[in-house]
């Protein structure tokens, strides 16, 4: 399959959406703030940066947010990165966190953090992050809800 990673536009926003609803992964909540985020990049009131993964039809595939941690000189937050289920496996989501990682660079960045949830449903993601090198920094006990701990993965550049 031919992929190519784009800067992020309106007309992916419907289908992104698409995509974190059907990951079954994220509640209604997460899923406006992942809206949010898009909006202040769409508007440009935020440094939000934003890639979409699509095919050579122009299908959305998925996407990455990061951006720069405020007060830090050289690290930068993975904020989201979402692949469209039916494309779980084919490296798409290493494709997004590798042109994440080559803006981050370019911008002086060193250190990217990720943080995310410790529930069972989030075992893939997980996997996904030790798999492209990323490593189980800090665990946070019962950080979004009792038996939800915050786990922050670091990756160094």
């Amino acid at each position: 399959m031919k992929l190519e990673i784009v800067p992020f536009e309106y007309l992916h926003r419907k289908p992104v959406l698409t995509i974190l609803r059907q990951t079954g992964v994220f509640r209604d909540d997460e899923i406006e703030v992942a809206l949010e985020l898009i909006d202040a990049y769409l508007s440009k009131t935020d440094d939000y940066q934003l890639k979409t993964a699509v095919d050579a039809t122009g299908k959305v595939l998925g996407y990455v947010c990061f951006g720069k941690s405020p007060m830090t000189k050289s690290t930068f937050d993975l904020y989201w990165i979402a692949v469209d289920p039916t494309h779980y496996r084919e490296g798409i989501g290493r494709k997004l966190f590798e042109e994440a990682c080559k803006e981050i660079e370019a911008q002086g960045g060193a250190l990217i953090t990720i943080e995310t949830s410790s529930k069972p449903q989030y075992h893939n993601t997980h996997r996904f992050y030790q798999e492209i090198g990323c490593q189980l920094e800090a665990t946070i006990m019962d950080f979004y809800a009792p038996h939800d701990h915050k786990l922050i993965f670091t990756y160094r550049l």
